[in-house]
């Protein structure tokens, strides 16, 4: 692999691989992500792509081109520009933050570019447009589900008086919105529902704990990145009976432990959303050792303080490479990007057979989306979400309950590469 610098703020990795050696087959990826304030995940996502292509059998040339979008929506739309205008270019890997994507969806669905989704989590995404134009496809947690799922996690954790707090931004405010659905699909009402500046100084975060506390609230989930949600464990960890958290991911952007202290991880019992990577770990160990074996030197998932960005970008990177496979075989790949990229979509839909992944079986996991099939852009569903725990190395443990996803029989390395479609 070579890698060099193209521009202070772009980063390519040319990842020659055996394959179709014509130069005008090469294909380029670009990674849209931040690796500035949430370096962690982007760091994961790119391992991850890396592991999928080095480990793919049957790999055109690939160039992947990471830019760092330093968590700026201009600076992401940038990106997407730039790749659409790349004569090569065949698709963008997403990075961790939904707003950036929120605000330029509908230029994302018109510009014919297949964007791809490792992390970003905002419901919306993957429904901007019907079948017909809608270019994002995801594989991570999508906040249609999550919401309710953090709210469920509560009840079986024994609270009858859940609050949530959300950061004040598209992403956040969402989430309030279906947390307070939850509550309402239930008959319930959220003891406390605060939308904090994720600036928010320490007066106002020393307020809404105290808000918290006064409401009587046995939990609290919260929809937050990892410094504002940082400070308020750290707020709520000191009162005379502090809350349970369960927390959505957005804590991951950050080591946890570099930015609270553990007695408050502990006082609080954090839990966190994520999905069921770690979970399936012992029952898919051989497959999950193949994609360590081909990621980065640096990479090692389960002690990355954000692995399922490693898992999701791995599963959907072979998804992509299985579904460039077949595109390359369309009538149309010969007559420009504009076809290729089409190709490439419709090959993503027409993905059949099973594929085993990190994470799960995916059976036909996209196809286009209608009001019929709203989630047809989403190869992950409410099945697949889990919770985890910090573990005082800062690393994330699973948690195991009734309805987790029960482990899968071990794969043969003859089912490793089993080619969608393939009976």
């Amino acid at each position: 692999m070579v890698k060099f610098s193209l521009k202070p703020l772009m980063l390519c990795l040319a990842l020659v691989l055996p394959g179709i050696a014509s130069s005008q087959d090469q294909v380029t990826v670009y990674i849209d992500a931040d690796y500035t304030l949430t370096q962690h995940p982007a760091e994961a996502i790119e391992a991850g792509l890396l592991a999928a292509i080095s480990s793919h059998p049957n790999t055109a040339n690939v160039r992947v081109i990471t830019i760092d979008n330093r968590a700026n929506a201009r600076r992401s739309n940038d990106t997407l520009a730039a790749a659409r205008n790349d004569p090569n270019a065949i698709a963008v890997f997403g990075g961790m933050h939904s707003p950036h994507y929120l605000v330029n969806l509908e230029q994302i669905n018109n510009s014919g570019m297949p964007l791809l989704l490792p992390w970003s989590a905002a419901g919306p995404l993957t429904r901007g447009a019907d079948g017909n134009q809608n270019w994002v496809f995801r594989l991570s947690v999508d906040d249609r589900k999550a919401a309710d799922h953090l709210y469920s996690v509560a009840l079986e954790r024994g609270c009858q008086r859940p609050a949530a707090i959300a950061v004040d931004n598209p992403w956040g405010r969402y989430n309030m919105s279906e947390l307070q659905n939850a509550a309402d699909a239930r008959a319930q009402v959220l003891s406390e529902a605060l939308v904090l500046h994720n600036t928010a100084g320490e007066r106002t975060v020393t307020d809404a704990a105290e808000r918290i506390v006064q409401s009587r609230a046995d939990c609290v989930v919260l929809v937050a990145g990892f410094e504002l949600t940082s400070t308020i464990i750290a707020h709520l960890a000191k009162a005379d009976t502090p809350p349970k958290i369960i927390s959505h991911w957005g804590i991951l952007g950050g080591r946890i432990t570099e930015h609270v202290d553990f007695d408050s991880i502990m006082a609080t019992d954090l839990e966190i959303l994520g999905t069921c990577g770690l979970h399936q770990y012992a029952a898919r160990s051989i497959y999950h050792a193949t994609a360590e074996r081909h990621a980065p030197e640096t990479m090692h998932p389960r002690e990355h303080p954000a692995p399922h960005g490693f898992y999701h970008a791995f599963d959907l990177g072979r998804l992509f490479l299985l579904a460039l496979d077949r595109a390359q075989l369309d009538a149309q790949w010969d007559q420009g990007i504009d076809a290729q990229r089409n190709a490439l979509r419709r090959a993503l839909h027409n993905l059949e057979g099973t594929y085993q992944g990190l994470i799960t079986d995916y059976r036909h996991p996209f196809q286009p989306v209608t009001s019929q099939t709203p989630d047809g852009h989403e190869a992950l569903g409410r099945e697949d979400l889990c919770m985890t725990r910090v573990a005082r190395n800062g690393n994330l443990e699973p948690v195991f309950r009734d309805h987790d996803p029960a482990p899968s029989d071990q794969l043969d390395d003859a089912r490793l590469y089993h080619d969608l479609g393939r009976d």
